[in-house]
């Protein structure tokens, strides 16, 4: 959408979260969460290799904010080309 449109994506590391409520957890746990919103990415122009360069800049955004450990685990197999 923000590509059709030309517009700029905003990332947002949410780190936290998983201590919060585990996937396989029933019930949430008091925790701390820390939510980063990272400076937007301007539209470079249409077209799928734009998209996959400004996914790579958003992850890249996203892991900056994220502890040591949790580096590198972000990936979404749906959108691996």
């Amino acid at each position: 959408m923000a590509d059709d449109l030309q517009l700029a994506v905003v990332p947002v590391t949410i780190d936290g979260s998983f201590e919060i409520l585990p996937r396989t957890g029933k019930w949430i746990h008091r925790h701390r969460m820390i939510l980063t919103i990272h400076e937007p990415i301007p539209p470079k122009s249409k077209g799928m290799e734009n998209i996959r360069a400004t996914m790579e800049e958003a992850y890249a955004a996203v892991q900056s904010a994220l502890p040591e450990q949790h580096k590198g685990m972000v990936k979404n197999e749906d959108q691996d080309w």
